[in-house]
């Protein structure tokens, strides 16, 4: 830059302008600027110096540099051509665009009024694939709408969704909430709700004359009764599961009680002693099969009674003491009790005793410290 310098100047005072401008103009603006701006601060020291010659001359240098800076006319009318052919190509896009946007807004208007029209005769199908020939011309027709919120198309919904910028999504979910698919109208609702807002259409919301949030409001209801009845439905699969095993848990003792008071079946000894009432109640209570009326009333005591056998008969089997193996298990839980309660207490004086070991251990290792530290 300073070799490109001193050729300028010595192009100027050799009288060569031509030269010393078509240097100048090769020259990075910034730096040369830099470079006058710099010679303009010189000129301003010396002035204040007293060194009015010396001031004279940089001003006189900055002075020339700043004139042949300057673009000459050639340039400045090519530069307003290339504005003026530029402005005229903007034009032309603008002019195209605004035809462009004319056409589709016109076939977007026909297509939504076909949709609204699909909608009110209850094809809601129709209705769908009318809202997505609006999104596939613009996407910022505020009465558009596009359903792919479909078990196998969520992610595809959430792109168009992205996709879309302008308060949409009206036509198609009304379709999916004709259509009972009421988790899909719910977004679509939300969304148009959501775009409306930000693009402040309120005055065009209620020339539809149906409110987007009265929308959303019946298809949040409309799915939590949906939810509900999926629920409800699940419940009773599972009560009928169970009252079907129940049933038959009741065929199988039935079936068992049968085969105990069959001639040929299996028949209960009891001891020559043994009355014929002892005998009824001992087989009602161990068959389940009804019994006499003195059975019912009688007390815990008497089966107590009855399930003690003492029979007198020489060869008569005696059976088993129930009522003494009882109390066995019983005496051998609250031993199994106690004796976990006692490992329990052992196990507390245990980390009672650690811990006490512990904290004796450290109050040590600090005595210890602090005697060292003295």
């Amino acid at each position: 830059m300073e070799e490109a310098a001193q050729k300028a100047v010595a192009a100027i005072r050799g009288g060569d302008a031509a030269a010393a401008q078509q240097i100048l103009g090769s020259l990075h603006s910034p730096h040369v600027l830099h470079a006058l701006q710099t010679t303009k601060q010189l000129g301003n020291e010396a002035f204040r110096a007293g060194k009015y010659t010396e001031a004279l001359n940089h001003y006189r240098e900055a002075i020339t540099g700043y004139r042949y800076l300057q673009p000459n006319q050639q340039q400045q009318q090519q530069q307003q051509q290339q504005k003026q052919q530029k402005q005229q190509q903007q034009q032309q896009q603008q002019q195209q665009q605004q035809q462009d946007k004319e056409w589709r807004e016109q076939l977007q208007q026909l297509h939504s009024n076909c949709s609204a029209c699909f909608a009110a005769l209850n094809k809601y199908d129709e209705a769908l694939e009318a809202a997505r020939e609006c999104i596939r011309l613009n996407a910022n027709w505020p009465k558009v709408s596009i359903h792919l919120v479909t078990a196998a198309a969520v992610a595809a919904a959430a792109a168009v969704a992205a996709a879309a910028v302008a308060a949409g999504w009206y036509r198609a979910a009304r379709a999916l909430y004709g259509q009972q698919q009421y988790a899909a109208a719910l977004k679509a609702f939300q969304w148009a709700q959501k775009q409306q807002q930000q693009q402040q259409q309120q005055e065009q919301q209620h020339q539809q004359g149906d409110s987007i949030a009265v929308w959303i409001e019946r298809s949040k209801d409309k799915l939590e009764q949906q939810k509900r009845r999926m629920r409800c439905s699940t419940d009773y699969s599972r009560f009928q599961h169970l009252l079907q095993q129940e049933n038959d848990e009741e065929v199988e003792a039935a079936a068992a009680a049968a085969a105990v008071g069959d001639v040929g079946g299996p028949s209960l000894e009891f001891a020559a002693t043994t009355s014929e009432e002892q005998r009824r109640q001992i087989e009602a209570l161990l068959t389940g099969a009804p019994g006499s009326s003195a059975a019912g009333s009688s007390s815990s005591s008497s089966l107590t009674k009855l399930l003690r056998f003492d029979p007198s008969g020489k060869d008569a089997e005696t059976p088993r003491d129930f009522a003494a193996v009882f109390e066995q298990l019983a005496a051998a839980k609250a031993a199994t009790k106690q004796q976990q309660q006692q490992q329990q207490q052992q196990q507390q004086q245990q980390q009672q005793q650690q811990q006490q070991q512990q904290l004796l251990e450290a109050q040590t290792g600090v005595a210890l410290c602090k005697y060292i530290q003295a």
